[in-house]
Protein backbone atom coordinates (compact mmCIF):
# COMPACT_ATOMS: atom_id res chain seq x y z
CA UNK A 1 0.00 0.00 0.00
CA UNK A 2 2.82 2.40 0.80
CA UNK A 3 4.46 1.48 -2.50
CA UNK A 4 1.32 2.58 -4.42
CA UNK A 5 1.17 5.88 -2.52
CA UNK A 6 4.81 6.50 -3.35
CA UNK A 7 4.23 5.86 -7.03
CA UNK A 8 1.23 8.24 -6.99
CA UNK A 9 3.29 10.97 -5.36
CA UNK A 10 6.07 10.58 -7.93
CA UNK A 11 3.53 10.81 -10.76
CA UNK A 12 1.95 13.95 -9.33
CA UNK A 13 5.38 15.53 -8.85
CA UNK A 14 6.33 14.77 -12.47
CA UNK A 15 3.05 16.19 -13.71
CA UNK A 16 3.56 19.36 -11.68
CA UNK A 17 7.11 19.66 -13.01
CA UNK A 18 5.92 19.33 -16.62
CA UNK A 19 3.23 21.92 -16.00
CA UNK A 20 5.82 24.35 -14.66
CA UNK A 21 8.05 23.84 -17.71
CA UNK A 22 5.09 24.40 -20.05
CA UNK A 23 4.26 27.69 -18.34
CA UNK A 24 7.81 28.98 -18.76
CA UNK A 25 7.69 28.43 -22.59
CA UNK A 26 4.50 30.58 -23.13
CA UNK A 27 5.02 33.58 -25.60
CA UNK A 28 5.13 37.14 -24.22
CA UNK A 29 2.02 39.31 -24.51
CA UNK A 30 1.76 41.60 -27.62
CA UNK A 31 2.88 45.25 -27.28
CA UNK A 32 0.39 48.00 -26.71
CA UNK A 33 -0.81 49.35 -30.13
CA UNK A 34 -0.02 52.96 -31.10
CA UNK A 35 -3.10 55.12 -31.57
CA UNK A 36 -3.05 58.23 -33.80
CA UNK A 37 -4.47 61.47 -32.46
CA UNK A 38 -6.20 64.08 -34.67
CA UNK A 39 -7.08 67.52 -33.43
CA UNK A 40 -10.53 68.61 -34.59
CA UNK A 41 -10.72 72.22 -35.71
CA UNK A 42 -13.00 74.56 -37.66
CA UNK A 43 -11.90 75.93 -41.07
CA UNK A 44 -13.37 77.05 -44.39
CA UNK A 45 -13.76 74.28 -46.97
CA UNK A 46 -14.05 74.89 -50.70
CA UNK A 47 -16.44 72.46 -52.37
CA UNK A 48 -15.52 71.62 -55.96
CA UNK A 49 -17.26 69.78 -58.76
CA UNK A 50 -16.41 69.27 -62.44
CA UNK A 51 -19.32 69.69 -64.85
CA UNK A 52 -19.64 69.72 -68.64
CA UNK A 53 -20.47 73.15 -70.06
CA UNK A 54 -20.60 75.22 -73.22
CA UNK A 55 -20.02 78.85 -74.08
CA UNK A 56 -21.45 81.26 -76.63
CA UNK A 57 -19.80 84.26 -78.24
CA UNK A 58 -21.26 87.68 -77.50
CA UNK A 59 -21.13 88.54 -81.19
CA UNK A 60 -20.24 86.49 -84.27
CA UNK A 61 -19.39 87.80 -87.73
CA UNK A 62 -18.31 86.27 -91.02
CA UNK A 63 -15.56 88.11 -92.87
CA UNK A 64 -16.72 88.43 -96.48
CA UNK A 65 -15.16 90.18 -99.48
CA UNK A 66 -17.20 92.94 -101.10
CA UNK A 67 -15.22 93.02 -104.35
CA UNK A 68 -13.77 90.26 -106.50
CA UNK A 69 -10.08 89.72 -107.08
CA UNK A 70 -6.99 87.69 -106.33
CA UNK A 71 -6.06 87.46 -102.65
CA UNK A 72 -2.64 89.09 -102.44
CA UNK A 73 -1.90 88.90 -98.69
CA UNK A 74 -3.31 87.39 -95.52
CA UNK A 75 -2.43 89.77 -92.71
CA UNK A 76 -3.50 87.84 -89.61
CA UNK A 77 -2.66 84.65 -87.73
CA UNK A 78 -5.38 82.04 -87.56
CA UNK A 79 -6.84 81.88 -84.07
CA UNK A 80 -5.37 85.23 -83.00
CA UNK A 81 -7.15 88.19 -81.44
CA UNK A 82 -7.91 90.99 -83.91
CA UNK A 83 -9.27 94.48 -83.41
CA UNK A 84 -12.19 96.13 -85.15
CA UNK A 85 -10.97 97.77 -88.35
CA UNK A 86 -7.78 95.71 -88.54
CA UNK A 87 -6.85 94.70 -92.10
CA UNK A 88 -7.19 90.94 -92.53
CA UNK A 89 -6.80 90.38 -96.28
CA UNK A 90 -5.46 92.40 -99.19
CA UNK A 91 -6.97 91.83 -102.65
CA UNK A 92 -5.06 92.81 -105.79
CA UNK A 93 -6.00 96.47 -106.23
CA UNK A 94 -4.45 97.38 -109.62
CA UNK A 95 -7.78 97.12 -111.54
CA UNK A 96 -9.55 99.24 -108.94
CA UNK A 97 -6.84 101.88 -108.97
CA UNK A 98 -7.20 102.09 -112.74
CA UNK A 99 -10.99 102.40 -112.41
CA UNK A 100 -10.55 105.24 -109.92
CA UNK A 101 -8.14 107.06 -112.24
CA UNK A 102 -10.58 106.68 -115.14
CA UNK A 103 -13.46 108.05 -113.07
CA UNK A 104 -11.35 111.00 -111.97
CA UNK A 105 -10.46 111.76 -115.61
CA UNK A 106 -14.11 111.70 -116.65
CA UNK A 107 -14.92 114.01 -113.76
CA UNK A 108 -12.31 116.47 -114.99
CA UNK A 109 -13.80 116.40 -118.48
CA UNK A 110 -17.29 117.00 -117.10
CA UNK A 111 -16.08 119.91 -115.00
CA UNK A 112 -14.52 121.52 -118.08
CA UNK A 113 -17.82 121.17 -119.96
CA UNK A 114 -19.79 122.79 -117.19
CA UNK A 115 -17.76 125.99 -117.50
CA UNK A 116 -18.26 126.18 -121.26
CA UNK A 117 -22.00 125.54 -121.10
CA UNK A 118 -22.44 128.03 -118.27
CA UNK A 119 -20.72 130.80 -120.23
CA UNK A 120 -22.70 129.94 -123.35
CA UNK A 121 -25.97 130.11 -121.43
CA UNK A 122 -25.04 133.54 -120.07
CA UNK A 123 -24.23 134.89 -123.55
CA UNK A 124 -27.44 133.50 -125.04
CA UNK A 125 -29.36 135.12 -122.22
CA UNK A 126 -27.97 138.53 -123.16
CA UNK A 127 -28.48 137.97 -126.88
CA UNK A 128 -32.10 136.92 -126.51
CA UNK A 129 -32.84 140.26 -124.82
CA UNK A 130 -31.43 141.98 -127.91
CA UNK A 131 -33.45 139.66 -130.17
CA UNK A 132 -30.14 138.51 -131.69
CA UNK A 133 -31.00 134.84 -131.11
CA UNK A 134 -34.22 132.99 -130.67
CA UNK A 135 -35.61 132.08 -127.26
CA UNK A 136 -35.37 128.42 -128.25
CA UNK A 137 -31.62 128.68 -128.65
CA UNK A 138 -31.35 130.37 -125.26
CA UNK A 139 -33.41 127.57 -123.68
CA UNK A 140 -31.18 124.96 -125.31
CA UNK A 141 -28.09 126.69 -123.88
CA UNK A 142 -29.61 126.69 -120.39
CA UNK A 143 -30.52 123.00 -120.73
CA UNK A 144 -26.96 122.17 -121.81
CA UNK A 145 -25.62 123.98 -118.74
CA UNK A 146 -27.95 122.02 -116.43
CA UNK A 147 -27.02 118.77 -118.14
CA UNK A 148 -23.33 119.56 -117.64
CA UNK A 149 -23.91 120.15 -113.93
CA UNK A 150 -25.79 116.86 -113.64
CA UNK A 151 -22.98 115.10 -115.50
CA UNK A 152 -20.46 116.49 -113.01
CA UNK A 153 -22.54 115.17 -110.10
CA UNK A 154 -22.73 111.75 -111.78
CA UNK A 155 -18.98 111.66 -112.34
CA UNK A 156 -18.38 112.68 -108.73
CA UNK A 157 -20.50 109.72 -107.63
CA UNK A 158 -18.53 107.46 -109.98
CA UNK A 159 -15.28 108.66 -108.44
CA UNK A 160 -16.64 108.01 -104.95
CA UNK A 161 -17.81 104.52 -105.97
CA UNK A 162 -14.41 103.71 -107.47
CA UNK A 163 -12.71 104.95 -104.30
CA UNK A 164 -14.99 102.79 -102.14
CA UNK A 165 -14.28 99.71 -104.26
CA UNK A 166 -10.57 100.40 -103.95
CA UNK A 167 -10.97 100.53 -100.18
CA UNK A 168 -12.81 97.20 -100.26
CA UNK A 169 -9.65 95.55 -101.56
CA UNK A 170 -8.39 95.76 -97.97
CA UNK A 171 -10.77 93.51 -96.05
CA UNK A 172 -11.07 94.63 -92.43
CA UNK A 173 -12.41 93.02 -89.27
CA UNK A 174 -16.00 94.15 -88.61
CA UNK A 175 -15.73 93.46 -84.87
CA UNK A 176 -13.04 92.83 -82.28
CA UNK A 177 -12.54 89.23 -81.27
CA UNK A 178 -10.78 85.96 -82.01
CA UNK A 179 -10.62 85.03 -85.66
CA UNK A 180 -10.94 81.48 -86.89
CA UNK A 181 -9.49 79.48 -89.75
CA UNK A 182 -8.93 81.13 -93.12
CA UNK A 183 -11.01 79.59 -95.90
CA UNK A 184 -8.87 80.94 -98.74
CA UNK A 185 -5.15 81.05 -99.43
CA UNK A 186 -2.92 83.71 -100.92
CA UNK A 187 -3.20 83.71 -104.70
CA UNK A 188 -6.76 82.38 -104.79
CA UNK A 189 -9.34 84.15 -106.94
CA UNK A 190 -12.04 85.20 -104.52
CA UNK A 191 -15.43 86.41 -105.64
CA UNK A 192 -17.73 88.53 -103.53
CA UNK A 193 -20.61 86.05 -103.86
CA UNK A 194 -18.61 83.25 -102.24
CA UNK A 195 -18.83 82.20 -98.62
CA UNK A 196 -16.97 84.15 -95.97
CA UNK A 197 -13.22 84.17 -95.81
CA UNK A 198 -13.12 83.32 -92.11
CA UNK A 199 -15.18 83.43 -88.92
CA UNK A 200 -14.77 86.01 -86.18
CA UNK A 201 -16.08 85.68 -82.61
CA UNK A 202 -16.09 88.46 -80.06
CA UNK A 203 -15.01 87.18 -76.66
CA UNK A 204 -15.08 89.26 -73.54
CA UNK A 205 -12.03 87.79 -71.84
CA UNK A 206 -8.92 87.52 -73.99
CA UNK A 207 -5.74 85.71 -72.99
CA UNK A 208 -2.24 85.75 -74.40
CA UNK A 209 -1.62 82.71 -76.56
CA UNK A 210 1.03 81.31 -78.93
CA UNK A 211 0.94 82.30 -82.58
CA UNK A 212 0.41 78.77 -83.84
CA UNK A 213 -3.32 78.21 -84.16
CA UNK A 214 -2.95 74.46 -83.66
CA UNK A 215 -1.84 75.06 -80.07
CA UNK A 216 -4.19 77.91 -79.30
CA UNK A 217 -7.35 78.03 -77.30
CA UNK A 218 -10.38 79.12 -79.28
CA UNK A 219 -12.68 79.78 -76.38
CA UNK A 220 -12.74 82.79 -74.08
CA UNK A 221 -16.24 83.31 -72.81
CA UNK A 222 -18.46 85.94 -71.29
CA UNK A 223 -21.53 83.71 -71.34
CA UNK A 224 -21.51 80.11 -70.10
CA UNK A 225 -24.43 77.71 -69.82
CA UNK A 226 -24.35 75.01 -67.12
CA UNK A 227 -26.85 72.23 -66.59
CA UNK A 228 -27.67 72.86 -62.93
CA UNK A 229 -29.60 69.61 -62.68
CA UNK A 230 -26.35 67.70 -62.93
CA UNK A 231 -24.80 69.60 -60.04
CA UNK A 232 -24.29 67.37 -57.04
CA UNK A 233 -27.07 67.98 -54.56
CA UNK A 234 -24.72 67.87 -51.61
CA UNK A 235 -22.92 70.97 -52.93
CA UNK A 236 -26.14 72.93 -52.87
CA UNK A 237 -27.49 71.73 -49.58
CA UNK A 238 -24.40 71.87 -47.35
CA UNK A 239 -26.50 71.87 -44.21
CA UNK A 240 -28.48 74.98 -45.06
CA UNK A 241 -30.52 74.52 -41.95
CA UNK A 242 -27.37 74.78 -39.83
CA UNK A 243 -26.34 77.98 -41.60
CA UNK A 244 -23.16 76.44 -42.99
CA UNK A 245 -23.87 77.56 -46.56
CA UNK A 246 -23.77 81.29 -45.86
CA UNK A 247 -20.59 82.76 -47.25
CA UNK A 248 -19.58 79.45 -48.82
CA UNK A 249 -18.06 79.60 -52.30
CA UNK A 250 -18.43 76.59 -54.56
CA UNK A 251 -15.88 76.67 -57.37
CA UNK A 252 -17.28 74.83 -60.39
CA UNK A 253 -14.93 73.80 -63.17
CA UNK A 254 -16.27 72.64 -66.50
CA UNK A 255 -14.55 71.48 -69.66
CA UNK A 256 -14.96 73.54 -72.82
CA UNK A 257 -14.60 72.21 -76.35
CA UNK A 258 -11.45 73.64 -77.93
CA UNK A 259 -10.06 73.67 -81.46
CA UNK A 260 -7.53 70.97 -80.67
CA UNK A 261 -7.76 69.95 -77.03
CA UNK A 262 -9.80 70.54 -73.89
CA UNK A 263 -9.09 73.34 -71.46
CA UNK A 264 -10.67 74.15 -68.11
CA UNK A 265 -12.28 77.52 -67.55
CA UNK A 266 -12.92 78.10 -63.80
CA UNK A 267 -16.20 79.71 -62.83
CA UNK A 268 -16.91 80.74 -59.23
CA UNK A 269 -20.48 80.52 -57.95
CA UNK A 270 -21.32 82.11 -54.59
CA UNK A 271 -24.15 80.14 -53.00
CA UNK A 272 -26.19 81.57 -50.14
CA UNK A 273 -28.87 80.06 -47.99
CA UNK A 274 -32.38 80.90 -49.12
Amino acid sequence: MQQLNLKGSVALFALALLSACGKEQAPPPPPTPTVGVVTVGEEAVVLTSELPGRIAAVETSEVRPQVSGVVRDRLFTEGAMVSKGQVLYAIEDAPYRAALASAQGQLGAAQSQINATRLQAQRYGQLVQLNAVSKQEADNANASAQQARANVAAQQAAVQSARVNLGFTRIKAPISGRIGRSLVTVGALDRCERIGLSGLDERADSHERPADAARDRCLDAREAQIDARRLDRCLLRCNIGAGLLCGCVCVVRFLLADCVQLHKLPVALRLKAG
